[in-house]
């Protein structure tokens, strides 16, 4: 079996260009302050139902001082977190979940693998692809990835989404 690859080249994606900036995130999820995982939508195709987010890594983000101390390192459910971020904003704004179920959370997670580590300050781009939506039920299936800025595959999960 050939090694995991990154869905998408991260030059690809300019920052400038974003199609949807933080103030327009959060119109569709709730989250604030240290627990924003995603700052920038870069794309959708809306034909291969993929997108590309983009989260900012600062130096002194919460989990640096208590997560590893001396190594600081993104715990995996953050990554796991900022996948579903993505996963739902792109329900919301390809697909209108929002407009008969505001609030979407975790269903499950599947297929989870981490290939490296996250430290404070690094960049990280969220490529995914929707794999099934049910706006009846407020379902949805989706397959993401984080990946650097050098385009290192880092993690790699299947998230399901449930109306609450």
């Amino acid at each position: 079996m050939p090694p995991a690859q990154a869905l998408i080249d991260p030059r690809q994606y300019p920052l400038d260009q974003a199609v949807l900036e933080l103030e327009d995130i959060q119109k569709l999820i709730p989250h604030r302050y240290e627990f924003t995982q995603l700052h920038k939508v870069l794309a959708f195709d809306d034909e291969a139902q993929t997108c590309v987010g983009f989260r900012e890594g600062e130096e002194d983000e919460f989990w640096v001082r208590g997560h590893v101390p001396g190594r600081p390192m993104m715990p995996g459910v953050m990554m796991i977190e900022t996948m579903a971020q993505m996963g739902v904003v792109h329900g919301h704004a390809r697909w209108g979940m929002h407009e008969s179920h505001k609030w979407v959370g975790f269903g499950g997670v599947e297929k989870v693998r981490f290939r490296g580590v996250v430290e404070p300050g690094e960049n990280l781009y969220i490529p995914g692809k929707m794999i099934r939506v049910d706006l009846r039920r407020g379902y949805l299936k989706w397959e993401g990835q984080i990946v650097r800025e050098n385009g290192d595959l880092v993690c790699e999960a299947t998230i399901i989404g449930m109306a609450f």
